[in-house]
């Protein structure tokens, strides 16, 4: 199974002066990983921004015998490279480098796409790798507009099948689909890019399944749906079916709801429930959406991992409000924890979050 037990690796045969000198340099150079269990022999160096023309050559001497690459295109890529992998005697077994471009698929966002060149069993080292080279680049990010904000790692299929889950952890990176090549398409956001956002103050208003209860009826939610002109009377009357939860105020009002429907998502090729919410205008200042979508999320995650619905592996949302969409741009938006995906055709964002144990689908 790819990936070992840590980011930097590389245990001697002898422990030598030499040897432990080596590796101090290399938890120098890479002080983030100065405690990671040491198995195999072969070691991460980190060299962004300080690569020696010794390591320059060796690369040079590594991609032209393993990809081919001539020399015009290894001089240009020597800027990119993060991480090498190194084996025992110092020599190049492996090597990432990443490059900056938009990805059509995550609504033309840019972020870092990541490059592997591992043969061998320098393979087993590819998730050592994408965390080694994550962690470099994020402790780079500071939100500036127009830099990437995230890490895209394109992943095969033995990668795909040693990690078959809709989400990964160390770091966190989700499954966005596919390209058409069959190659899947995997985000780890940058901290910077993260929603700041914390659990608001308890509202006046009570949540509560929308057939738990007998205080709010099918009739008061078309009410409140027709009469802020959201919805015209049919298409309200059949969304009821959909109803979730309801938002009550202490005194009895309708606050808002959420609802959801079972739908199929082309991008990610998965069953998701479709979430929305709605809050009546008099309650527009509140936390009730926010509210809504967190008890949703933790409703819908529970039937799933109980085993009680298991139709869809996670929900979706899409953000249609524009002062929304300016006022919170993050990737990530907590205490919701939904993550961005793309753009829907009508200029929405797509947020998505996965159900724990969730497995991304195959290609095909």
């Amino acid at each position: 199974m790819p990936g070992g037990r840590g980011t930097l690796q590389g245990e001697p045969d002898d422990d030598s002066p030499v040897q432990r000198t080596a590796l101090l340099g290399l938890v120098r150079r890479c002080p983030q990983l100065a405690f990671a269990p040491i198995a195999d022999q072969l070691a991460i160096d980190v060299v962004r921004g300080r690569l020696d023309d010794a390591t320059a050559g060796a690369l040079r001497a590594f991609w032209s015998d393993h990809a081919s690459l001539g020399p015009d295109e290894a001089d240009r890529r020597l800027p990119e490279v993060v991480c090498v992998l190194r084996s025992a005697d110092g020599s190049v077994a492996g090597a990432c480098s990443v490059s900056a471009r938009e990805l059509p698929l995550v609504g033309s966002r840019r972020f870092h796409v990541l490059r592997t060149l591992l043969p061998g069993e320098a393979r087993e080292r590819f998730f050592d790798l994408l965390a080694a080279t994550y962690e470099v680049l994020d402790g780079e990010y500071d939100g500036a507009a127009g830099e990437p904000i995230g890490l895209c790692a394109l992943v095969e299929e033995p990668e795909r099948h040693a990690r078959p889950q809709a989400e990964w952890n160390g770091p966190r990176t989700i499954y966005a689909g596919y390209l058409a090549d069959g190659r899947q398409v995997r985000l780890a956001y940058y901290s910077a890019a993260l929603s700041a956002s914390t659990w608001p103050v308890p509202p006046e208003f009570d949540l509560v399944p929308f057939a738990a209860q007998d205080t709010i009826g099918a009739d008061d939610v078309i009410e409140m749906w027709t009469s802020a002109g959201v919805l015209p009377p049919a298409e309200a009357r059949r969304r009821v079916g959909e109803l979730q939860l309801v938002a009550i105020a202490k005194q009895g009002d309708l606050a808002g709801v959420s609802t959801r429907y079972l739908h199929h998502n082309e991008q990610l090729r998965m069953d998701l429930w479709h979430f929305r919410a709605f809050v009546a205008p008099a309650y527009r200042q509140s936390f009730a959406a926010t509210l809504l979508a967190v008890r949703g999320r933790e409703q819908l995650s529970e039937a799933y991992v109980s085993g009680r619905d298991t139709r869809a592996a996670g929900m979706i949302m899409e953000i249609e409000s524009e002062l929304l969409r300016r006022l919170f741009p993050n990737a990530v938006w907590f205490p919701a924890d939904v993550i961005y995906i793309a753009d829907a055709p009508n200029g929405s964002h797509v947020r998505v979050h996965y159900f724990p144990g969730a497995l991304a689908p195959e290609p095909g």
